[in-house]
């Protein structure tokens, strides 16, 4: 379920494979209009690779919980990016673009 506040969405109560996991998502419309920020709950610790490759309409992204996320190319794999999620317009491009077919973790 999505939810508008502040001219924000805010992701609640994810339904997946994996729990506290998103794993997809296209370009994301709410009640018919484009959604282009993005609030990403605390509750989310990963996201799968190219979730976001499709949303180039994300113009700004931020982590609840902006504090140790990284990315990797495979799941288990050895060698990881740690990301300084303080920027919310930078967390977009990282999302869409940068990191887009890499899995993030936080934790």
């Amino acid at each position: 379920m999505l939810k508008i506040y502040r001219k924000n969405v805010k992701i609640r109560d994810l339904m997946c494979d994996y729990s506290h996991s998103l794993v997809h998502a296209e370009n994301l419309y709410l009640n018919g209009e484009l959604v282009i920020d993005l609030v990403i709950p605390d509750s989310v610790t990963s996201i799968g690779g190219s979730v976001f490759s499709d949303c180039t309409s994300l113009t700004s992204v931020t982590f609840e919980d902006a504090t140790g996320w990284y990315v990797t190319k495979s799941y288990g794999a050895s060698s990881v990016t740690h990301l300084n999620l303080s920027d919310a317009s930078q967390n977009a491009r990282y999302l869409n673009r940068t990191y887009d077919d890499y899995i993030w973790y936080n934790g």
